[in-house]
C-alpha cells in the first residue's frame, strides 16, 4: 500500500516541479518539489 503524503503549497516566489511516476503504463505516483531560486538560482531558472 503506498504511503499517502499531504500535498505541498507552493512556496511563494519559488518554481514548483513536478514528475509523474509510470511504469508498464501503470500510474505509480507523482512528485512535486520547489526550487529554491535564491539559493540555486541557475538551477531554477
Amino acid at each position: 500500500e503506498a504511503l499517502q503524503m499531504p500535498t505541498p503549497t507552493p512556496s511563494q516566489g519559488q518554481p514548483t516541479l513536478f514528475f509523474d511516476i509510470t511504469v508498464k503504463g501503470e500510474t505509480l505516483g507523482h512528485v512535486s518539489f520547489n526550487l529554491f531560486a535564491d539559493k540555486v538560482p541557475k538551477t531554477a531558472e
